[in-house]
């Protein structure tokens, strides 16, 4: 059974994901805007302006934080790289801010993050998300959006840096050139986030 959350677009999910064979059940979801049961899978699907709003307000890492009750975890980004959209709409948010702040989720919570493009391409994907944990698969960090570019290192390094405030690409790169501890830091942090590892707490950032 595929329970979809009441405030999500519930006529159009319902028709979609009941074209891929499943039931669906519409009720108040109590975390996540689509839960499968049977396989332990909690889906929490945000647009970008949702997502960067969240981010800045702390609320979506009181959502993802309830969301490790489930065995698989997924966060999806709707127009995800459609960042311009944010600066015409005067959010203070750059692409920096962006993948240093998926960055930061998967460091800290370990939850894939998808990019897609609208909500035809979220519901294939969700079906071929569902479909891969059915058939026992593995998703790790290289099937979703964060390392899915094949970003060189000083990128990455840049990108994270980019997660706090006040750092944009500039400052970031003279911070890494001229601070070899923030730069020794942060690439640790890259190599944890590589090999999926699951301790980050040892990893402090001082500058």
């Amino acid at each position: 059974m595929l329970l979809i959350d009441i405030h999500e677009n519930t006529d159009y999910f319902t028709k979609k994901f009941q074209e891929y064979k499943y039931e669906t059940r519409i009720l108040t979801l109590p975390v996540g805007d689509i839960v499968y049961e049977e396989k332990g899978i909690c889906i929490e699907r945000k647009t970008l302006t949702d997502f960067v709003n969240s981010v800045k307000s702390g609320h979506l890492y009181k959502q993802l934080l309830q969301m490790q009750q489930f065995k698989h975890p997924h966060l999806f980004i709707i127009n995800d790289n459609d960042t311009d959209m944010l600066f015409k709409k005067k959010i203070m948010w750059n692409l920096e801010h962006h993948t240093g702040a998926k960055a930061r989720i998967w460091a800290t919570f370990k939850i894939p993050i998808w990019s897609v493009n609208n909500d035809l391409h979220f519901v294939k994907q969700c079906h071929r998300l569902i479909q891969k944990i059915e058939d026992g698969k593995v998703i790790d960090i290289r099937d979703t959006s964060l390392l899915k570019d094949q970003l060189t290192t000083e990128d990455l390094q840049v990108k994270i840096l980019g997660c706090f405030e006040g750092f944009g690409r500039k400052k970031s790169e003279k911070l890494l050139e001229n601070n070899e501890l923030v730069k020794s830091k942060i690439n640790e942090l890259i190599k944890i986030i590589e090999e999926k590892k699951y301790i980050v707490e040892n990893i402090v950032l001082k500058t």
